[in-house]
C-alpha cells in the first residue's frame, strides 16, 4: 500500500490577478523513515507527558533522529529542553534549573511544540508537589523554591494537581512559620485573583477576617450549601416528572410552579445553566403530553433566565408550542410580541426558518419570501436553507429558479500570484501533516491544519517580494483549496469536510462548485449501483457519507462498523454467517446495509423520516414516537419532533446530502414538492 506521506503533492497554481497559467507547477512532499520515526516518538512522548510521565526512551529516540529529519527541524528547541530534563533528577537545585518558567520561551514555534511546553510546565508543577511532599513530614520550602511555589500557586488553587496539593498542605505543621507563610500566600491569591476557595484547602490553612468575609460573599467551589439546594431542586423536578408520567397534569404543574419558585429563591446555589435546561425540558414534557398552555409557562420563564447561547432555543420552543398543533396565527402573535422579525439576523438558522415558515403558513408570502432568501444567503449549506429553497420555488417567478442555484455551478479561484518556492518551514509543516495523517493521529492532524491555514504569506513563501503581494484572505483560500484537494485525493474525507465547513462558517469560502464537489464526493457510487438497482443510489451514498465519511474501517462507540455502520447482530439477520471483521469490506457492508435500508423503507411506505430515524435510533423507538409524539402530518414538524437530538440532526443532514448529491448529478432537485421529497421508492428498476 502506498504511504500518503510519500505521494502527497501540492500543486502550485500559477495565478495572475485574473488568469491561471496553462502548466501548474508541482512538487512532492516526500518524507523519510527518520521523519516517520521521529513522529512516532514525539507522539509517544506527548501521550505520556500528559499522564505526568516523562518517557525518556521516546526522548532519546527523538534526539537520535533529529539531525536526520527535515520535517521536525523546528522541534529542535523542544528536544534540547527534553534532554535537560532527561539528565536532571528533577529535585533540589536541578529542579529549579530545569523547571524555571522563563525556560519555556515558545515564541514562533509550531503549535504542537508550544503545547508540549505547556505539558512540561504542568508536569513541573506536579513534580514540585511530589518533591516537597516526600521524605520527612513537615518538610519546609526553601527560599529558592519559594519563588516557584508562588508561580505555581494560582494553578493549584484552580484545582490543578488537586490530590498532590492537599497532600502537601496536610503535612505542614500548623504551629510552624511555614504554615503562616503558606496561609498568607493562599489568602493573597484568593483575594487578588477572585478565586472561589475550596473547602478542602481551607481545612489546612489559617483563616483571617479578610478571607472569612470573602468566602461569605463568594461562596465555595464545593459548597455543601450548593449541593443541598441543587439536590432539592432535582427532587422537585423528579416529582414533576413522576406526576406527568401518571398524567396528573395539575399536580405536575403545581410542582412546576414550586420548581421555578425554588430556583428564584436560591439562584446563588443552583447552576443557572442546569436550571434553565431543566425548566425548558419541563415545558417540553408538558407539550408532548398535549398541554401547550402549561408548556408555555415554562418556556416564557426559561426565556427570562436564558443566556445569549440559550436564547434561540427558548424562543424556538415558544413558537413551537403553537406550530406543533398547527396554530400559525397564534405563532405569528408570538413573533410580533417578541419582535422576532426586527431581530431576525441575530438568530440561528432554526429560529430563522420557523419564523419564515410560520409567516408562509399564515399566507404572508412576500415577507416569508424575503426571510427565506436571507436564510439561503447566510447559511447556504444548512438543512433549513435547503427547505427554504423548496419553499422559494412556490414563491419565485419561473425565470428566477435558475438563479437560485446557479452560484453552485461556478468556481471562485483565489487570487495568488505565480510562485515556485515555498519556505523550508512551510514545507516542513506540510510534511508533518502528511505524517500525522498517515499515522491516523487526528488531533495532531487538525492542529497542523489549523496552523497551516493561519500562516501569513511571509511564512509560506520564500520570496519576500512575492509574499508582500498576497493578501492573507486570498492566501487562506488558496491553502485551504490545496489541503482539500490533498485530503480528497487520499480519501481523508472527514478532514476535508471539517476544513470546508469551518471555512464556510468563518466566511473564508463561499459555497461554490469547488466546495460542493469536495463536500459531496461520489466514492462507492458505482459499487452501490452494481449491488442494487432498485433503490436510489444517491440516498445510499448520502447515508454512507453521514455514517462513516466513506471510511470502511469506521467503528462507532457502540460497535457499529463499516461504511453503513452496521451492528454485527443486525448484519447477521440478513446474512447469517457474516463475521464482524467482514463488515469492513465495502461490498459486504453495502450489500447488507442496502438490504436493511430497503426493509425499513418498505415497512414505512417509503417515508424517509421514519426510515432514517429507525436506522439511527431503532425501530422500537420509532414505533413509540409514531404513537405518542408524531402528531402532525407536516414533514418539517415531524422532523423537529424527533426526541433524540442526535437522530433529529441525522435525518436533517442526510436529507441535505440527498439534495446536494442530486444537484451535483444534474437532477431536478426543486421540482418535487416538499412532502414528496421525503418519500423514497424502492421498486423501480434503474
Amino acid at each position: 500500500m502506498l504511504k500518503l506521506a510519500t505521494i502527497a503533492s501540492f500543486t502550485l497554481l500559477s495565478l495572475s490577478s485574473y488568469a491561471v497559467s496553462k502548466q501548474p507547477q508541482t512538487f512532492s512532499i516526500k518524507t523519510s523513515k527518520n521523519d516517520e520515526k521521529f513522529a512516532r516518538s514525539f507522539h509517544q512522548f506527548y501521550k505520556n507527558v500528559k499522564r505526568k510521565n516523562l518517557d525518556y526512551t521516546a526522548i532519546s529516540l527523538m534526539s537520535k533522529r533529529l539531525k536526520y529529519t527535515e520535517a521536525f527541524k523546528e522541534y529542535t528547541p523542544l528536544v534540547e529542553t527534553l534532554l535537560k530534563f532527561k539528565k536532571a533528577r528533577l529535585s533540589g537545585e536541578e529542579f529549579n534549573n530545569v523547571c524555571k518558567p522563563k525556560n519555556f520561551d515558545t515564541k514562533n514555534l509550531p503549535d504542537l511544540v508550544k503545547r508540549s511546553y505547556v505539558q512540561l510546565d504542568q508536569f513541573c508543577r506536579w513534580k514540585f508537589l511530589k518533591n516537597v511532599s516526600t521524605g520527612k513530614k513537615n518538610k519546609t520550602i526553601s527560599f529558592k523554591n519559594l519563588e516557584y511555589f508562588k508561580y505555581a500557586l494560582p494553578y493549584y488553587l484552580k484545582g490543578k494537581s488537586k490530590h498532590e496539593f492537599i497532600t502537601y498542605l496536610s503535612q505542614i505543621d500548623k504551629s510552624s512559620n511555614l504554615h503562616i507563610l503558606i496561609s498568607d500566600l493562599m489568602t493573597e491569591q484568593y483575594l487578588e485573583k477572585q478565586f472561589k476557595p475550596n473547602s478542602d484547602h481551607l481545612k489546612f490553612i489559617r483563616i483571617n477576617n479578610a478571607l472569612t468575609n470573602y468566602v461569605q460573599s463568594a461562596g465555595l467551589t464545593d459548597s455543601s450549601e450548593r449541593n443541598y439546594f441543587t439536590k432539592a431542586f432535582y427532587e422537585i423536578r423528579s416529582n414533576l416528572k413522576s406526576h406527568l408520567e401518571k398524567d396528573e397534569f395539575d399536580l405536575a404543574f403545581q410542582a412546576g410552579h414550586q420548581l421555578i419558585s425554588f430556583y428564584d429563591s436560591n439562584k446563588q446555589y443552583i447552576s443557572s445553566d442546569k436550571a434553565w435546561l431543566n425548566i425548558l425540558t419541563s415545558g417540553k414534557n408538558f407539550l408532548y403530553k398535549q398541554e401547550p398552555e402549561k408548556a408555555r409557562y415554562f418556556f416564557e420563564y426559561a426565556l427570562t433566565i436564558a443566556t445569549n447561547d440559550q436564547l434561540d432555543e427558548a424562543l424556538f420552543q415558544l413558537l413551537w408550542t403553537d406550530i406543533l398543533v398547527g396554530k400559525y396565527k397564534k405563532a405569528v402573535a408570538t413573533i410580533e410580541k417578541f419582535q422576532l422579525i426586527k431581530n431576525y439576523s441575530k438568530y440561528n438558522s432554526k429560529v430563522k426558518f420557523w419564523i419564515a415558515y410560520t409567516l408562509y403558513k399564515n399566507g404572508e408570502n412576500e415577507l416569508s419570501k424575503h426571510l427565506f432568501t436571507k436564510l439561503t444567503e447566510s447559511s447556504p449549506l444548512n438543512f433549513y436553507a435547503i427547505i427554504s429553497y423548496k419553499k422559494l420555488l412556490d414563491i419565485f417567478d419561473v425565470e428566477d429558479k435558475a438563479k437560485l442555484l446557479g452560484k453552485y455551478t461556478e468556481e471562485i479561484k483565489p487570487n495568488v500570484p505565480k510562485n515556485k518556492a515555498y519556505s523550508k518551514n512551510f514545507i516542513s509543516s506540510l510534511k508533518r501533516l502528511s505524517l500525522w495523517l498517515e499515522l491516523n493521529l487526528d488531533a495532531f492532524s487538525n492542529n497542523e491544519i489549523s496552523e497551516i491555514i493561519s500562516r501569513d504569506s511571509s511564512y509560506v513563501f520564500q520570496d519576500e517580494k512575492v509574499a508582500k503581494k498576497v493578501e492573507n484572505k486570498e492566501l487562506r483560500k488558496y491553502l485551504i483549496e490545496k489541503l482539500v484537494n490533498l485530503f480528497t485525493k487520499e480519501k481523508k474525507y472527514l478532514h476535508s469536510f471539517k476544513l470546508v465547513h469551518n471555512s464556510l462558517e468563518n466566511e473564508v469560502f463561499e459555497l461554490d462548485a469547488f466546495t460542493l464537489k469536495n463536500l459531496f464526493p461520489f466514492q462507492y457510487l458505482q459499487k452501490i449501483k452494481n449491488i442494487d438497482k432498485t433503490i436510489d443510489p444517491l440516498v445510499v451514498i448520502s447515508l454512507i457519507r453521514q455514517e462513516s465519511a466513506f471510511n470502511p474501517q469506521a467503528r462507532s462507540h457502540v460497535g457499529a462498523r463499516g461504511l453503513m455502520q452496521l451492528m454485527p447482530a443486525t448484519a447477521r439477520q440478513y446474512k447469517r454467517n457474516v463475521r464482524t471483521a467482514h463488515l469492513k469490506r465495502p461490498d459486504v457492508n453495502i450489500k447488507i446495509g442496502i438490504t436493511y435500508l430497503k426493509k425499513l423503507l418498505k415497512k414505512y411506505d417509503g417515508n424517509l423520516i421514519y426510515t432514517l430515524s429507525a436506522y439511527n435510533a431503532g425501530e422500537s423507538r420509532v414505533k413509540r414516537w409514531k404513537k405518542n409524539i408524531f402528531v402532525n402530518n407536516d414533514p418539517m414538524v415531524t422532523i423537529e419532533s424527533i426526541p433524540f437530538r442526535e437522530t433529529r440532526k441525522y435525518v436533517k443532514l442526510i436529507y441535505r446530502n440527498i439534495f446536494f448529491y442530486n444537484l451535483l448529478s444534474n437532477k431536478t432537485v426543486l421540482e418535487k414538492s416538499l412532502e414528496d421529497s421525503f418519500i423514497v421508492g424502492v421498486n423501480t428498476k434503474r
